[in-house]
C-alpha cells in the first residue's frame, strides 16, 4: 500500500473533526479547537499531520503542538526571559494520538507519522518530544516507538461504560463506595452545572486556594479562562460541575468531552473534607453523563506503579467507580540533553542550590 503524508499549520476544521468522529479513540485532545486554545494562550504552533492512502482516503491523523513559552508558564519573569531567548525548552507534544483509521496498516502509518514528527522537531530545533497513546486504541506497538528512540512509560486510566442504567452501575460499585455515596447524599449538597464564564473562575480559584495552603504559588489567569470558555466551553467541549453547601463552593470537577467520550481532568476539594465533595460530584457527574447519552467516562491518568502515597491515593480514587482499566503509554524523546538540563536549573534555581548543598555536605561529613 502506498501512503502520502501532509503537514500543515492550518486545516479545514470541519473536515478534520468530522474525520476524528469516525474513531472511538478520538478525544478533545486531537480537535482543531484544542490547538486554537494553545495557539492563542501560549503562542504555540499547531502541526496537523494527515496520512492518506492511494485512494486519497485519510488513514491517520495527529495534532501535535510546538511549545516554546508553555514550559515556562509558572516560572518568574527572569527565568522566562532567559528560557525564551536561549530557546532552552521548546518541545513537540501530543495527547491521546495518533488516530489511526486503517488498523490493517497501523504500524506503517504510525511509522510515517513518527518520521514526520522527527522532521518537524529538527526543523524547529526543539529540545524534546512528548506524546501519549489513545487509551481506547488497540495494537500500538511498543517496539515501533522504541525503534524511533522513544522512552516508554506505562500509564493507565479507568474508563466507565456509560451505556447502562444508573442502577446497574451503582450495583457494580464496591460496598465501601456505595456507602460513601449514601453518606454524601445526606450532606445536603447542591449539584450545579456551570453555565457561565464565572463557573470557570470559581473552579480555578478553589484550586488556587488549595495549593496556597500547600505552599505552592499559583495565580489566576483570566485570559486563559476566557480562551477556555471561547474555544472549549461554548463549543460544549468542556464542562465544569460544582458542589455547594448553603451556597458555599465545596468542590469542582473540570471535564473535557468529544465524540461521546468524557475525560475528567481535575477534581478540586475545599478544606471542608467532611462533605466529601469529590465523591458527591463524581457520582452526580457520571449520572448526568448517562442521562445525556455519553458513551464513556475516562477518569484520567494514573501511575500503574505509584511511587508515593499521593499517587496511591489518586489511583485508589479513580479505580473505585467500576471503570475498566486501560493501559496506555507516555512517550519521551530527548533531542538536546544539555539544553534540557540548563532549563531545569533556570526553572528551579533554589532546588538545584539545595541539592548542591546536600552533595557538598555529604562529601565533607
Amino acid at each position: 500500500m502506498d501512503f502520502t503524508v501532509e503537514i500543515s499549520s492550518k486545516i479545514n476544521e470541519k473536515d478534520w473533526d468530522e474525520k476524528l468522529l469516525q474513531s472511538k479513540a478520538s478525544t478533545v485532545y486531537q480537535t482543531s479547537n484544542w490547538s486554537k486554545l494553545y495557539e492563542e494562550a501560549f503562542d504555540s504552533k499547531p502541526v496537523f499531520i494527515v496520512v492518506k492512502n492511494s485512494s486519497e482516503e485519510i488513514v491517520g491523523q495527529l495534532l501535535a503542538l510546538i511549545h516554546d513559552k508553555f514550559a515556562w508558564r509558572d516560572t518568574n519573569i527572569i527565568s522566562q526571559t532567559i528560557g525564551h531567548r536561549l530557546h532552552l525548552d521548546s518541545f513537540v507534544n501530543w495527547n491521546y494520538g495518533p488516530i489511526i483509521h486503517d488498523t490493517t496498516h497501523q504500524d506503517e502509518i504510525i511509522s510515517i507519522i513518527l518520521s514526520t514528527i522527527d522532521k518537524v522537531a529538527i526543523h524547529h530545533n526543539v529540545t524534546r518530544i512528548r506524546g501519549s497513546s489513545p487509551p481506547l486504541a488497540v495494537g500500538f506497538s511498543d517496539e515501533l516507538f522504541r525503534k524511533f528512540n522513544y522512552e516508554l512509560k506505562p500509564w493507565k486510566t479507568y474508563v466507565i461504560d456509560l451505556r447502562q442504567n444508573i442502577d446497574n452501575l451503582y450495583n457494580q460499585l464496591n460496598k465501601k463506595t456505595r456507602y460513601d455515596i449514601r453518606k454524601v447524599e445526606n450532606n445536603e449538597l447542591e449539584f450545579e452545572i456551570g453555565k457561565d464564564r464565572h463557573a470557570l473562575t470559581e473552579y480555578t480559584q478553589l484550586g488556587i486556594q488549595i495549593r496556597k495552603k500547600r505552599g505552592e504559588k499559583r495565580s489566576l489567569n483570566p485570559n486563559n479562562l476566557d480562551l477556555n470558555w471561547k474555544y472549549l466551553y461554548e463549543k460544549e467541549f468542556l464542562k465544569v460541575f460544582l458542589a455547594r453547601h448553603n451556597g458555599n463552593l465545596i468542590a469542582g470537577i473540570w471535564n473535557i468531552m468529544f465524540n461521546g467520550n468524557i475525560i475528567q481532568l481535575g477534581v478540586e476539594n475545599s478544606s471542608k473534607t467532611e462533605f466529601s465533595g469529590g465523591t458527591y460530584l463524581t457520582w452526580n457527574t457520571i449520572k448526568w453523563a448517562i442521562q445525556m447519552n455519553y458513551l464513556t467516562y475516562d477518569m484520567g491518568g494514573a501511575n500503574p506503579n505509584p511511587v508515593n502515597e499521593k499517587e496511591k491515593q489518586i489511583d485508589f480514587y479513580k479505580s473505585k467507580w467500576s471503570g475498566k482499566e486501560y493501559s496506555y503509554m507516555l512517550y519521551t524523546k530527548i533531542l538536546n540533553k544539555t539544553k534540557l538540563n540548563a532549563s531545569t536549573v533556570i526553572k528551579s534555581p533554589r532546588k538545584i542550590s539545595k541539592e548542591i548543598t546536600k552533595l557538598i555536605h555529604k562529601k565533607t561529613s
